[in-house]
């Protein structure tokens, strides 16, 4: 019954480790625990008691930023507290990340260099101690994607190639099956789109 916001940019190209939180039943805000790192772009997920932000833009100290990171944060909601979860096999950064079942999945996304891959990982919360293991990788690799679980399956929806000056944005859309462990096709965007990961959710099914 809460809305969280967490990190982002709050001037040209300067990510932010703030984060807040707010209650719409006393119609204010508060401020949480800063996150460890500053960040955006970063795949977010959550359970009843936590959230996680996996990869994502990192702030540097003179200002700028760099385009990619292993790190994986869980923030836990009782306790007003930050932690470390096993990185990332590789840096990412605008990556799909969700959280099916107790499955945390990371999948697409950009390297340092901002060249889009498909990569797909999954880190069992049950078994954390076991790292991010291998999936098959999403097809068509891209960047700046949205995400969401319907009926038990993940979408992955649109995105990018490239940046900047130079992105194509994409209409293709992914089904991960975890029957099945791949993905397949699904009927195309109506029109290409890209930098859509807070403007894609769920609502009743």
């Amino acid at each position: 019954g809460k809305l969280y916001q967490l990190g982002g940019y709050t001037s040209t190209w300067k990510p932010t480790n703030r984060a807040d939180v707010y209650d719409p039943a006393t119609n204010t805000w508060k401020r949480l625990a800063d996150i460890p790192i500053s960040i955006t772009h970063a795949g977010v997920a959550a359970d009843n008691q936590n959230i996680y932000l996996a990869g994502g833009y990192v702030g540097t100290p003179g200002g700028g930023q760099i385009f990619a990171t292993r790190r994986v944060l869980r923030y836990n909601i009782p306790t007003n507290t930050w932690s470390n979860l096993p990185p990332l096999p590789q840096a990412r950064g605008s990556g799909g990340f969700s959280n099916l079942k107790g499955e945390l999945h990371f999948f697409g996304g950009a390297n340092l260099n901002r060249i889009d891959r498909g990569e797909h990982w999954i880190l069992k919360l049950n078994n954390i101690a076991a790292g991010w293991q291998p999936a098959a990788p999403l097809p068509n690799p891209r960047s700046h994607l949205g995400d969401a679980i319907v009926n038990g399956k993940i979408y992955a929806i649109g995105g990018q190639h490239s940046y900047d000056d130079y992105l194509t944005a994409q209409n293709t859309v992914h089904v991960w099956n975890p029957a099945t462990k791949q993905w397949t096709r699904a009927a195309n965007l109506p029109q290409p789109r890209s930098h859509i990961g807070s403007a894609t959710f769920v609502i009743n099914g």
